[in-house]
């Protein structure tokens, strides 16, 4: 599988677990400046190399930078990984493919909310549904914040704002959720996560998920639903 190194990691000035030889000395260390955007492959089939200095119990496999520069990056004796700052280069391209597009938050998932700025790592409360454009793809950490995938979407809010958002397929929405010309106060409660009277299943759905359970009354005159939401229920004919 071939990686990349992040492009930028605050706060850090080498790449956690990577290092010029297998040996665990802070002069062997991989700097973000020097090694940022470079593509690197770990030789897979390269034995472990257990570092033998007093002070570490890590083992190192060797890769291939794309300058051809050899590095080695740090497993435990297990063979599981204890390295980070790298991306694989198709989760990135598949990323990519979001660049100028348009995706909307879904807060259902992304119950931490936030957007983070850039330059400070200041944090931007966002709404359910909120839309917001792809400009860019962002490799690394914001002030300790990393996402699951290692990567943020840099978009840009309505108001002209730019923001990073954490890169994860269930945060977001690859097309509006809901349908067109619906009244603003039931906008209003999705994006609130609220409720109100005259919502449809779908939308229900969208502010507080799926029901606990639900109870179906059957009559002559249709389909009763009974919504139960904790201690909650919702009504729908």
């Amino acid at each position: 599988e071939e990686l990349v190194f992040a492009k930028k990691m605050q706060e850090e000035v080498s790449f956690y677990g990577w290092s010029t030889s297998p040996t665990d000395t802070s002069d062997n260390l991989l700097n973000t400046q020097n090694f940022a955007d470079k593509k690197v492959k770990i030789l897979k089939d390269e034995p472990l190399i257990a570092d033998n200095t007093a002070s570490s119990n890590h083992f190192y496999r060797k890769a291939i930078v794309d300058n051809c520069q050899i590095v080695y990056a740090r497993f435990y004796n297990d063979d599981t990984l204890n390295y980070s700052g790298v991306i694989s280069v198709d989760d990135l391209k598949k990323a990519k493919t979001y660049i100028g597009k348009t995706i909307w938050v879904n807060l259902l998932s992304y119950q931490n909310g936030v957007a983070y700025s850039k330059s400070t790592g200041q944090e931007k409360h966002l709404k359910n549904i909120q839309k917001m454009a792809v400009k860019d793809i962002f490799i690394g950490g914001i002030n300790g914040k990393i996402s699951t995938s290692g990567m943020f979407f840099d978009v840009t809010l309505e108001d002209k704002s730019s923001w990073l958002f954490p890169l994860d397929d269930s945060y977001f929405f690859g097309k509006y959720p809901l349908s067109k010309n619906r009244p603003k106060a039931i906008i209003s409660a999705i994006q609130e996560m609220s409720i109100v009277i005259g919502m449809t299943k779908a939308e229900a759905k969208l502010s507080w998920g799926e029901p606990d359970d639900i109870n179906r009354t059957v009559g002559a005159w249709g389909v009763n639903e009974q919504w139960i939401y904790n201690h909650t229920y919702l009504y729908f004919q």
